[in-house]
């Protein structure tokens, strides 16, 4: 994961804030394999969490999370910041603050209640944000559009990335930056865009 100085502070952030663990109620290995079909059931615990390497009907995370390689069938919800690499979400998804998506799948919408950094990552019906900084970077696509509903000056940094749907952000001064063959073909609402 390449990240600039812009970026050194919520990756700090996010880190901080993963350190402490708690109790995971259900949905691990043990669980997916008793069912007969592979799948653990909705898993929900408080404070934050660590996962890899597993399967899950739903996700809930009462805390920030930390997950690799995983498929959730159903709706992902994490209350806090998350880093998710190689995670594939077949439904919705919600993270409450944070998030960085490596290498990554969401099938339909994601909502992101602060900054998102996303590398190579996949989007297919939208992102809605309410941070001030969503960077797409080294191939990431989204073919849905990208809102954001904060009401701060927010930014958008399209690098070497795709955006298919539109852009649209809820005050007037918000940017849009396009870098390193960026593509953009959706229409800007509220914003202006510049070309690096």
């Amino acid at each position: 994961m390449r990240l600039n100085i812009k970026n050194l502070t919520v990756a700090a952030a996010l880190t901080l804030s993963l350190s402490s663990c708690a109790t995971i109620l259900g949905g691990n290995k043990s669980t997916a394999e008793a069912s007969g079909d592979g799948v653990g059931p909705a898993t929900i615990s408080d404070g934050s969490q660590v996962l890899s390497n597993d399967k899950f009907e739903a996700l809930t995370i009462g805390g920030s999370f930390t997950g690799s390689r995983l498929t959730v069938m159903k709706n992902m919800n994490i209350e806090s910041d998350a880093i998710l690499t190689k995670v594939t979400v077949k439904d919705d998804s919600v993270v409450g603050g944070n998030l960085i998506s490596n290498d990554s799948t969401y099938k339909d919408t994601l909502k992101v209640g602060g900054n998102l950094i996303s590398n190579d990552s996949y989007f297919a019906k939208g992102i809605e944000f309410n941070g001030t900084q969503l960077e797409l970077n080294e191939g990431s696509k989204v073919i849905g559009n990208i809102i954001s509903t904060s009401r701060k000056q927010s930014m958008i940094v399209i690098n070497h990335s795709t955006v298919k749907g539109d852009i649209d952000f809820a005050e007037s001064n918000g940017l849009l930056v396009l870098k390193n063959k960026a593509t953009f073909k959706g229409q800007l609402i509220n914003g202006t865009m510049k070309q690096e």
